[in-house]
Parts: C-alpha cells; structure tokens; sequence
C-alpha cells in the first residue's frame, strides 16, 4: 500500500513538473487606450503588428486586464492570423487585435486618453525543445515592447437599411442572371 503511494507521488509530481515546463510566460504588457470625449460607439477596436523572435517554436497568446471595471459589456483580444513563430531566429510579425463592445458611460469626459485596460502578451514553447550539449540556451524577444500601445477607435458597423438594400441588390442581380439578360 505505502509503495502505490509513492509511486502515486513520483507519478504524480513528474507530471506537474512537465506541465510547468509547458507554462505560458508573460513577455510584455501593452495599455489599451480609448478617447473618452467621443460620443459613445457600440464598439470600438484596435490592431497592432508585433514583432517576434524566437530560436524555438513558439506559440503566443493574449490576456485582457480591465483598468476601469465594468466598462464594456464584452472584450476580445485575438491574434489576426498565426500566434506562432518558427523560431528560425528572425522577426516574424504577430498581428494582435482588441474589440470592445458596448461602452457605459462612466468615463471622465475631461480626459481625451483613458487607460481602460491592458493586454498581455505571453510565450510558450509549441513542444518541448530537444536538449543537446552544444547548445546554450533557448530566447525569445518581442521588438520594442515599451512602444506598443492600443488605441481603440470606433468601428463601423453597417446600419440595418444599407445590409437590407445591398441584400436587394443581390437578389436582383441574380434574378436578372436566371433570366438570362445580364
């Protein structure tokens, strides 16, 4: 009984050790601004490219931190494209991306800038890198980290009648092709 058990430990402690090998690290931690003397938008987003390296395959990922609470009923943070790098050594671009949806009016309209949140960028290995005695060490690097900075601007979301007409528009386009006298 007492020998199942310590397996049970070894096992048990040889698998929270390798999940800790494979633990996300957080690289950088970007502001997220909104002008708070706009009038209010029903959404508003934000890109920014960032540059990456890295000597090993590398997967990245994004946090959102609200500054002002309750501000949006929903955020989205997401990168646009691939959040891996190949690890070749060279700049690779990440495109990362904020939505904001549904703003309250709490914000104070005597600033024009207002931290409302921020983003965090974080790094895992996609696998666990070989080891062999050559090799030094492993690095990863994001260009310019203390440069970043979101800055959410509305977004244009089409109104009800211009989906409507442009839905007509198509449906007479391909009636008129049915016909055969386009």
């Amino acid at each position: 009984m007492v020998k199942r058990i310590l397996i049970a430990i070894v096992v048990l402690s040889l698998l929270s050790s390798a999940s800790q090998a494979l633990a996300a690290i957080d690289m950088c931690t970007i502001p997220v601004y909104m002008n708070a003397d706009d009038e209010l938008a029903k959404s508003y987003f934000s890109c920014l490219n960032i540059k990456a390296r890295a000597n090993f395959s590398a997967i990245f990922g994004l946090r959102i931190d609200e500054v002002v609470p309750e501000l949006m009923d929903w955020w989205d943070v997401h990168f646009d494209g691939s959040n891996q790098i190949t690890g070749d050594g060279t700049w690779e671009t990440l495109k990362a991306c904020v939505w904001a949806y549904n703003p309250k009016d709490i914000l104070d309209e005597s600033d024009t800038m207002v931290l409302v949140s921020t983003v965090t960028i974080n790094v895992m290995p996609a696998a666990i890198p070989p080891h062999d005695g050559d090799h030094v060490g492993y690095f990863v690097e994001l260009s310019n980290c203390q440069d970043y900075q979101f800055v959410l601007e509305p977004s244009v979301i089409p109104a009800p009648s211009s989906i409507f007409l442009s839905s007509i528009g198509i449906g007479f386009v391909t009636w008129l092709r049915k016909r055969r006298t386009l």
